[in-house]
Formats: structure tokens, sequence, C-alpha cells
């Protein structure tokens, strides 16, 4: 590096240099030779959207019952008025995408009875208060649970329990319906002893329903269906249940819930474990619609298994907390080993270390009209707090998602055939870790996963907003921004917007990449190749805090390859497009401008370091039809490499290079100057070539 006091006294000569002998007199004449026309030949990127600053990205409209939030860059929508979910009374809640608290199930009736029992078929009726030994007649009832022949009971029977609080359990034969007056006024408590489930399914056929009810604190499983019998749920508030609350298990085994809470699941004991809302497992099914589920533990909904679905809409999961035994966990949804995840109209907010998890070959995820936010880090160690996880090969497919205000990562992609496709969404406000002060990334693809997008907007990311690496992993933007990434709080590392390493591919295309800090993209490492078409990257910063300023449009570094065709590198402090260390670069119609590194602010900063356009550090540089405007130092600089010590080969065709301290800074011996003038206009610099030593940019430290 130049000393500072060296550069400055540089750029403060540079003006007034002359031409350096016959090479500088050839790149002035074929700059003459060039006339006007090269000032025009940079055709501009094709990005319809680029005014409005984001793409048509259509969370909007919202779903019905759904509010829309304005004030920021896209419409957004929400299931809860501006306050949140209100609190509600016993026996109520407030859903998503209604406007205030009312009834779980029907509301509670003046008499002991649910109004809404069948005029025909058997009722047998059931009261608390009434004398043991009915007939369970409306005149004389059974007096508890225990009174009722539920084995003999045929399809189509009603067990209508009136008000009051019972102990015992319903194990119900297919086709049979127990119908409570109200969730706030009928209760079940279970029953202490081996029993493990409070609602059962003893035999396949229609299935059976339990409406109207609470079943509150039991030592046991709240409802199961198991081996092809089914259950539906329907106004049913479940509240502290043990290990496990609703569960379906193996082929046809089929629970739905509608009108329903779940919330505040325990652990077992003595262990700690477990403490979830819903269990799918072995091919079975739970169909949930108009459900919250909150405050559980571990694992909120679970689904485990070929053949096993988990199908929400209208759902709000919230406040899962962390396992007991360990502390960790708290997850919102787990999709694993060939299970599948149907969402719809999806809140899951204030979880911990992962919002939506899926995982493993033949696995698969759709979510429609879904938020994860509010993801935090677990309580055991701080790590984690990701809104929404794909790895070991599933498939999530996406439309209208909003990951918000999650930790560590929004969005992360691990492994050999994993995908995951978004249409429409906004990756926003992803924060680091609680105790450390590490990542806060938008996406993270990595190990060969995919990672497809179409009208997505990364914003106010840290340390990356983008980041991809490893051989195999693709990631495709079309109609996407990535912008205002912050550099970590402590460390002040990054604040990039795109950096794919280490042989990953980035396929770009319509893409916005605006206000991020140290590099704009970067693309890093062997066999890493980026195609990149219709690109803005504008107003590149330095980090937030660091003795090397930063500040880079584009970096192609350590034997990378980039293709491009249509980019606009606008603002930047350091460096428009470098390309270093033994890499490939082939772009047309580029445009470069306003590369002004700024006053030295800091004790220790180098003052005035770079503000070269397109600079070519030991690497295979061709450029054509392109303009550079307002490099403060050097229009084009070609160098010999350090890192490797691979020659420099920069050929520029069709051009202008104008308003620069130096046209063509060139520090190479015996450099073919004919490679910089080829139809290419050098204008109103203060000189035109120059072979003064200057600082050779380096490679950046790639993110781990």
């Amino acid at each position: 590096m130049y000393p500072r006091s060296s550069l400055s006294v540089l750029l403060a000569s540079c003006v007034t240099l002359l031409a350096c002998g016959d090479d500088a007199a050839a790149v002035s004449d074929a700059g003459t030779d060039a006339g006007s026309d090269a000032a025009l030949v940079a055709a501009p990127p094709e990005i319809p959207w680029l005014a409005d600053g984001v793409p048509p990205i259509m969370l909007a409209p919202c779903p019905e019952g759904w509010r829309e939030v304005t004030g920021g860059a896209v419409l957004e929508c929400d299931p809860y008025p501006e306050a949140g979910p209100d609190t509600c009374a016993a026996g109520a809640a407030h859903f998503p995408g209604e406007a205030a608290c009312r009834p779980i199930g029907d509301a509670c009736p003046t008499g002991d009875y649910a109004t809404t029992l069948p005029t025909d078929g058997t009722v047998l009726y059931v009261n608390p208060a009434a004398s043991a030994g009915g007939d369970g007649s409306l005149a004389a009832p059974y007096a508890s649970l225990a009174e009722v022949a539920w084995i003999s009971l045929s399809a189509g029977t009603t067990v209508a329990l009136a008000k009051g609080t019972y102990e015992g359990t319903l194990p119900l034969r297919a086709g049979v319906r127990v119908v409570g007056a109200c969730a706030r006024d009928t209760v079940i408590t279970g029953v202490d002893g081996p029993v493990q489930t409070v609602v059962t399914v003893a035999s396949a056929g229609e299935r059976a329903e339990v409406h109207n009810l609470t079943i509150a604190a039991p030592r046991q499983f709240a409802a199961v269906a198991q081996g092809g019998r089914e259950i539906a749920l329907t106004g049913v508030l479940i509240d502290g249940a043990q290990l496990i609350a609703v569960s379906a298990i193996d082929a046809g085994a089929v629970v739905s819930l509608e009108d329903s809470v779940i919330r505040d699941t325990r652990p077992g004991q003595p262990d700690g474990t477990l403490g979830r809302a819903l269990d799918v497992e072995r091919g079975g099914r739970v169909e949930a619609s108009r459900v919250v589920l909150e405050r559980n533990r571990e694992i909120a909904a679970y689904a485990d298994g070929e053949g096993s679905a988990l199908v929400l809409s209208d759902v709000a999961i919230r406040d899962t907390r962390a396992q007991s035994s360990d502390g960790g966990l708290g997850r919102a949804i787990n999709v694993q080993f060939g299970a599948r995840l149907e969402a719809s109209r999806l809140l899951v907010t204030g979880n911990r270390e992962v919002g939506i998890y899926v995982a493993e070959p033949d696995t698969m995820a759709e979510l429609v009209d879904v938020i994860v936010r509010d993801t935090e880090s677990q309580e055991s160690d701080g790590a984690g707090g990701r809104g929404v996880s794909v790895s070991r090969g599933a498939t999530v497919a996406g439309a209208r998602v909003l990951v918000a205000q999650n930790r560590e990562v929004g969005i992360y992609v691990q492994g050999a055939g994993t995908t995951v496709s978004l249409a429409d969404a906004v990756v926003r406000d992803t924060a680091p870790q609680v105790l450390r002060d590490e990542a806060g990334r938008g996406l993270n693809v990595q190990e060969g996963g995919r990672f497809e997008g179409i009208r997505v907007l990364f914003a106010s990311s840290h340390e990356v907003g983008v980041y991809a690496r490893d051989s195999a992993t693709t990631v495709s933007l079309t109609d996407v921004v990535v912008r205002d990434t912050k550099s970590t709080p402590g460390s002040g590392v990054g604040g990039r917007g795109i950096e794919t390493q280490t042989g990953a591919r980035l396929e770009g295309a319509r893409l916005l990449v605006t206000r991020n800090r140290d590099v704009g993209i970067l693309v890093a490492g062997a066999d890493v190749q980026a195609v990149l078409t219709d690109v803005v990257v504008r107003d590149t910063g330095a980090r937030s805090s660091a003795v090397v300023a930063g500040g880079t449009g584009v970096q192609v570094q350590i034997r990378a390859r980039l293709e491009g065709q249509r980019i606009e590198i606008d603002g930047a402090e350091k460096a428009g497009l470098a390309v270093a260390a033994g890499s490939f670069a082939d772009v047309s119609d580029v445009s470069i401008n306003r590369i002004e590194p700024p006053p030295c602010a800091t004790p220790g900063c180098e003052e005035g370091l770079f503000g070269y356009g397109a600079s070519c550090v030991g690497s295979e540089f061709r450029m054509r039809r392109f303009e550079i405007r307002g490099a403060r130092l050097c229009g084009v600089f070609v160098a010999p490499g350090e890192v490797f010590p691979d020659p420099a080969s920069l050929d520029l065709e069709s051009g202008l290079v104008a308003g620069s301290t130096i046209g063509a800074c060139v520090q190479v011996d015996g450099y073919d100057l004919g490679r910089l003038s080829n139809d290419v206009d050098y204008q109103d610099n203060g000189t035109n070539l120059d072979a003064t030593m200057l600082p050779v940019p380096g490679v950046i430290d790639t993110l781990p």
C-alpha cells in the first residue's frame, strides 16, 4: 500500500501530469478518433420498475379480514389489528383475520345445554349436577362420563354435556358426537392413572366429533386418532395437556380442528421433554382451520414420516417456548422425513430457534399468504432464530410470504437437492443472534441448495443480504431488490448486498442492489460463477467501522467468473467494478458513475483510498460498450496480481472514460495500450494515461 502522505501528494499532482510518452499519445489519439458517439454506446439496464425502487411485489390484496400495512417499500398484510391480538376473556379467543375476541365455538347458552343439538337421532344427556343413576334422558341425565356406555354407542349418537366440570375421558366410537354447552362452561379434566388420552376413537368408519368444550390440564394427551380413525374437534380449547395435545398416527388417521385453541401444553415429567400442540406421524393427517396455538413447548406443530400431512389455514402459532429439559428448540413448525406441510393464511410469530423447519428428502411445504416474524434465538445458547430453515433435500414453494424481524438468517437453504422457490416475498430486518455478534443474513444458501426468487425484497439485513456458497449451490434472482444491509453492530463486519463464494452460482436478472455497505455484489472463489443481466448497483458505502473503508460496487476475485450485460454501478467509495486474483469477467453495456472516496474522518483510515472505476488486477477482464464517469482517481486501472501471479489482461472496446484524475492507470510494463483504446474516448480527465505506482486493490475477505 502507498502511505497516506504519498497518495495525497499523488492525487494533487496527477492533474498536472503530462501524458507518458508515445503510449499516452496512443490512448489520447484513439479517444479522439472514437468521436462523440462513444458516450452513447452503453445500453441502460432494462428494469421496468426501477423508478419505483421495488418490483411489483404482490403481498396484497390481503386475505379477507387481514389489514393492509403501509409505510414500507411494499404494501404488507397482517391478520390482526395494529395493537395485535386482544387479551380475551375465558372461553374466547382472537383468531387471525378477525377484528376482536369471540367465543371459541358457539356462544354460551342461557340454559344447561347447547342450543345446536340435533333434533333427530339419539341424544344422551350428561349433567354433573344430576343425581347418579339416570338413564341419559333430558329428564334424568347421567351424572358423570363414567355412566355413559361408550363402547355400545352407535354411529349417529350425540352425547350432550351440560355446563360443569367433568373428570373422565371420551372413548368414542366412529360416528359418535359429543357436544358441550360451550368452551367456557363445559370442562373435562381427564383422569389420574395409566390412561394415555382424554379423547380417542375406538373404531374406524365415520369420523367422531367433539364440539364446544374445554379439555383442561389433563395428565395425558388431549386427543389422538390412530390407525385409519378420524376425529373432528370444533370449538374446543385444549389448555395444559401433557406431552402432546393432539396427535394423528398411522395412515388414514385424521384429526381436524376448527375454531379451536391449543395452549400451554406441558412437558413430560420428570424428563421435561416435549410439550407439543400438534403431532403427526407415520402417515397421519391433521387439518386445522381458524386455530390458535400458543405458549406450547419444544415444537408447536410437528409432522414426521412419509405420507404425514399438516394442513393449516387461518392459523396463528405464537410464543412457542423452549423445551424444559435443556432450553433448546421452541420451533413453531417442524416437518421432516417425507411429511408435507400445506399452509395458507398462516401467522408464525414470537417463537424460538426456527419459525418453520423443513428437512429431509421428499419433505415438502407449500406456503401461501404466510408471515414468519420475530423468531428469537434459543434460550439455551443464544443461537439461531431463523425464520424459515430448509435442509437436507426438502422442497419449499411459497407465494406472498413475509419473513421479518427474525435472527441469524431469514431464510436458510442447505444441502444437495434442497430447493426453495418464492414469488412475491419480503425478507426484512433480520438481526444477529442474541448472544453472538454474528450473521443477521436475509438469505443463506449452501452445500448444494437451490433458491429461486421472483419479485423479492431483501431489506435491512445484517452482514449480508444474500449469501451463497459451495459447489452446486445456485441462487436465481429475478426482479429482486437487496438493499440497506447493515454491518454487524459490534464488529462492524460486512453490510454486503450479495456474496457468492466457494463454487456457488448466481443468476440475476433485473436486480437492484442499493445502499449496502462494503461490497454491493461479491463473487469470490474458484468455480464460482455469476451471470448478471439488467443489474443496478447503487450507493455502496463503507463498512460502519473499519480502518479500510471498503465500498466496492461489484468485485470478482480468486478465480471467479462474471458474465454480464446492461450493468449500472452508480455511487461507490472504493471501486466500481473490480476483477482480481486470477478471475475472469466479460461484460457489455456497462455504466460506472461516481466512484468517490470520502474524506478521511477517523484515525488510522487511508485518505482517498482508491476511487477506481474499473480495475483489473492479475485477471482477464473484457468490457464492451461502456461509460465510466466521475471515478475520482482512475477511470480504468490495470496491474499484475499480488495474491496470484497471473498476468493482467484488460481489453476495452467502444466506450467512454471521463472525469477522472487519470483516465487509464497502467502498472504493467510494456502493456499494449491498443487494448485500452479500441474505439474508446478519453475525455475531461486530468491526464489520460499514467504509469505512476498506485495502490493495488487486493481481495476482500469472504464471510464465514
